[in-house]
């Protein structure tokens, strides 16, 4: 699993410049869900809804507020769970729920601790910094939040602090609280991620084949901060990078709410288009080349799973736990209702099952992996039956894997996702704005539905960018309608009406 990894994959229709020949190996080995969507395009809540099998509103997390806290998911199997209640060996390593809500009672063994390390570090400051040589990022945004995680460069641009500015002896990059060494990419400590697949690829070889087993790796690229080493830098000249297609001043014809519910996006596009340098180019190099990065990791799993003895018998799924806007719509991040945050790559490679190389059009999303995975495994599909009793929320992809064209799928026909509301909404609409907001992508259409009412639909066949909002213009009445219909089944009721309760008084929160 990838954090804010979006389809710039080989084979995917993201960026045209990735170089990503392992992740496009394993799509050659089994399923690509071409139209896979995560349940929350921001990563709390997205892992705990895939974990859990559970939408973020049965739930109720809608944040980073640690899962554990709401007790229907304190009192869920997690899937790691169920397979360990089953009688597998359960491992895993580095990023799977959010930073920090690991539960280790889930695994037999843990890898690496979850980090977006190395950082940069002036020796002594406590906390993460930002890369001292970027300083002309903030310029135009002194104040914007989580400044850290807005640097990037190859691990040669070693970080350096002004003349005059008091440092400690071990000033440079820190990674787990210690100094991180780099002299040359052959000759530095391991990233988090290689620390993650080394351990990882250490299971896969001493695992006795007569133990079925579950291992969860997760990396933490291409998430920020886009710290690589140089080499994979190196495979995107900077000179050469293809900036995408975008529309100055969209949200001038967005939802008005639109701009204040991805507010910090925005920001963060702006702080990259810095009037004193452009960054933007070289931004799209970073997030490349720690694609690229991640890639040699997925390759060398791939080839350490090839030669062991459980090559023939192992499913491989590989995702992400959402999309990420590269500047397409003026916005820098994830978190948004658009096809660029909630699109991930979600490929299946399941033995004796998957027809090697296929495609499958479908609408899917993460919360149909739990059910998928008890189908192959056979596994008990209500897994809260002694506790909760709470079912799945999602749906068995198995006949999709089978027959991925034709195969008879059970579940929705659309994947549902939901965002917070943050701080700016809260000002500009009241607490009555509700604590998330929906949308619907189906095979050919988005429909979504914000909690002061306005909306958006984009079809899909002729606009698969989303820049032609046919609810605004209002030429597409009888789909709205039936859209609207489908939404509002399967949310919460308070959306959209006017009456809403006064969630405020409630204690739910929001995002920055």
């Amino acid at each position: 699993m990838c954090d804010d990894l979006n389809c710039a994959i080989e084979g995917m229709g993201g960026h045209p410049q990735t170089k990503t020949p392992n992740m496009r190996r394993l799509m050659q080995r089994g399923v690509t869900f071409q139209n896979a969507h995560c349940n929350s395009p921001i990563c709390g809540p997205s892992r705990s809804s895939m974990w859990s099998g559970l939408y973020p509103h049965t739930s109720g997390l809608y944040t980073f507020d640690h899962w554990n806290e709401y007790p229907l998911l304190r009192d869920t199997v997690m899937l790691q769970g169920h397979f360990k209640n089953n009688g597998y060996r359960v491992y895993g390593t580095g990023k799977l729920f959010h930073n920090k809500q690991e539960d280790m009672k889930l695994y037999h063994d843990f890898g690496a601790e979850p980090t977006f390390g190395p950082f940069p570090w002036d020796g002594l400051t406590e906390g993460r910094q930002t890369h001292p040589d970027l300083s002309v990022l903030f310029d135009s945004d002194k104040d914007i939040p989580i400044a850290w995680e807005q640097t990037f460069g190859p691990l040669s641009h070693t970080p350096r602090w002004p003349r005059g500015t008091e440092t400690g002896p071990d000033a440079g990059w820190q990674l787990y609280g210690r100094p991180f060494c780099y002299v040359n990419d052959n000759d530095r400590d391991r990233m988090p991620d290689e620390l993650s697949a080394d351990w990882a690829i250490e299971k896969i070889t001493q695992q006795d084949n007569r133990k079925p087993f579950f291992l969860g790796v997760g990396f933490n690229r291409p998430h920020t901060p886009l710290y690589v080493p140089d080499m994979y830098f190196d495979r995107f000249p900077l000179d050469e990078i293809k900036t995408p297609e975008h529309i100055e001043n969209f949200f001038d014809k967005a939802p008005e709410i639109t701009r204040f519910l991805y507010d910090y996006a925005q920001r963060r596009f702006n702080l990259i288009r810095n009037r004193e340098r452009d960054l933007w180019k070289e931004w799209i190099q970073a997030y490349l080349a720690c694609i690229s990065f991640v890639d040699d990791q997925v390759g060398r799993l791939l080839d350490a799973l090839e030669a062991s003895p459980h090559a023939e018998d192992t499913i491989i799924i590989f995702t992400s736990d959402n999309g990420y806007h590269m500047g397409e719509k003026n916005v820098l991040f994830k978190k948004t209702l658009w096809e660029e945050a909630t699109r991930v790559p979600l490929i299946i490679s399941a033995p004796g099952i998957t027809p090697a190389g296929s495609e499958c059009t479908r609408p899917v999303s993460l919360v149909d992996i739990y059910p998928t995975l008890n189908d192959l495994c056979g596994l008990p599909q209500d897994p809260n039956a002694d506790g909760t009793g709470q079912e799945l929320d999602g749906s068995s992809m198995c006949p999709l894997l089978e027959d991925p064209e034709s195969g008879k799928w059970a579940g929705a026909d659309h994947a549902l996702i939901a965002v917070p509301t943050n701080r700016a909404v809260l000002e500009k609409y009241g607490p009555h704005a509700g604590p998330a907001h929906f949308s619907n992508r189906g095979q050919r259409w988005r429909y979504t539905l914000f909690g002061n009412g306005e909306e958006e639909l984009f079809d899909h066949e002729s606009d698969p960018r989303e820049l032609d909002n046919l609810a605004a213009q209002e030429t597409q009445p009888d789909v709205k309608t039936e859209q609207r219909k489908h939404l509002l089944e399967n949310t919460p009721d308070w959306l959209p009406e006017a009456e809403k309760p006064d969630w405020e008084s409630q204690g739910w929160t929001t995002l920055a």
